[in-house]
């Protein structure tokens, strides 16, 4: 719970620094965006892609013994 509390902050810090559109660029180079058709789903995956990133590094930086099934599946 304590990791969590930290990454939150960490989060919320990083939010206010940079914003959260910084991923935008990227999202728009990947295949899945390239390749989606519906002008709404691209927006959605722009929308996203933060929360997403944020939810794929708190699994990486916590406990492999317990949450490295989850991962494999998300790469």
């Amino acid at each position: 719970m304590d990791y969590v509390k930290r990454f939150k902050q960490a989060r919320d810090v990083l939010k206010s620094h940079i914003g959260t559109k910084w991923l935008e660029e990227f999202v728009e180079h990947t295949e899945e965006y390239k390749n989606e058709k519906d002008v709404q789903e691209k927006v959605d995956l722009k929308d996203q892609s933060f929360d997403r990133y944020m939810a794929y590094l708190l699994l990486y930086n916590s406990d492999q013994a317990r949450y490295h099934s989850l991962l494999t599946g998300l790469r």
